[in-house]
C-alpha cells in the first residue's frame, strides 16, 4: 500500500489541474487497482469498469495507466486535437489518430470513454464495436 501511495503521490504532481487531487487510496480502491494494473499488462488486456457517478472508476483507471507507464486517453476530457466538445466526424477523426498511435506505434494505452450526455453515446457505441470486434 505505501508504494502504491507513492506513484499516487507522484500521478497527482503529474495531473495538470492546477491544485492538488488528494487521492485517498482505502484498501478496496487499492485491490481494484492491482486488479486493473493486472488486466492491463495482459496482452490486448482490457477491462469494462462500472458503477455510480463519482467513486473514482476514472481516478483509478488513469492512476493504472501511469503506473504501468501507458499514453493515457480520455475521450471526454483530453482529446487529441485538444477540443473538449467533440462533434461525429471529430471524435472519429480522434479515435482513428489514437488507434493508429495504439496499433501501428505499438503504444500502450489507458483508453477512457464516459457516457454523460446524449451526444456521447454514439462514442459508447464506437467503443462498444471496438471491444466486440478488436
Amino acid at each position: 500500500k505505501h508504494r502504491i501511495q507513492q506513484y499516487s503521490t507522484r500521478f497527482t504532481d503529474m495531473e495538470l489541474t492546477g491544485y492538488p487531487l488528494g487521492i485517498v487510496l482505502f484498501t478496496e480502491a487499492c485491490e481494484h487497482l492491482i486488479r486493473l494494473l493486472r488486466i492491463i499488462r495482459q496482452p490486448r488486456g482490457h477491462a469494462v469498469l462500472v458503477g455510480v457517478q463519482g467513486t473514482g472508476r476514472k481516478t483509478i483507471a488513469k492512476l493504472a495507466g501511469y503506473i504501468a507507464g501507458f499514453t493515457v486517453y480520455d475521450a471526454a476530457s483530453k482529446t487529441v486535437s485538444g477540443n473538449n466538445n467533440h462533434s461525429t466526424s471529430e471524435w472519429k477523426d480522434d479515435l482513428r489518430q489514437v488507434l493508429k498511435k495504439a496499433a501501428f506505434g505499438k503504444t500502450p494505452l489507458v483508453f477512457i470513454a464516459t457516457v454523460e450526455q446524449e451526444s456521447q453515446r454514439e462514442m459508447l457505441e464506437d467503443v462498444t464495436h471496438l471491444l466486440n470486434y478488436g
